[in-house]
C-alpha cells in the first residue's frame, strides 16, 4: 500500500509540473513579444542536441577504444 501511495504521490507531482511548464509556454508564446516563447523549446532542443552529441561521441570513443585493443 505504501508503495502504491508513494508512486501516485511522485506521479501528480511531475504531472503538476508539466502543467506549470505547458502553462508558463502559453503564458509566454501569448505576449506581444513572440522571443519569450521560444525560450522553452529552445531550453529543450539544446538539451536534446546535447543529449544527441553525448550518445554518439561514446559510440565513437567506444569504437576507437576496441579498434586500438586489437580487435575487429
Amino acid at each position: 500500500m505504501l508503495i502504491a501511495t508513494v508512486s501516485i504521490i511522485i506521479a501528480l507531482i511531475f504531472s503538476d509540473r508539466e502543467f506549470g511548464c505547458h502553462y508558463f509556454e502559453v503564458y509566454l508564446s501569448r505576449r506581444e513579444s513572440k522571443l519569450p516563447g521560444l525560450v522553452l523549446p529552445g531550453i529543450t532542443f539544446l538539451g536534446e542536441l546535447f543529449i544527441l552529441l553525448n550518445v554518439v561521441s561514446s559510440r565513437v570513443f567506444r569504437r576507437q577504444k576496441r579498434f586500438a585493443a586489437g580487435c575487429s
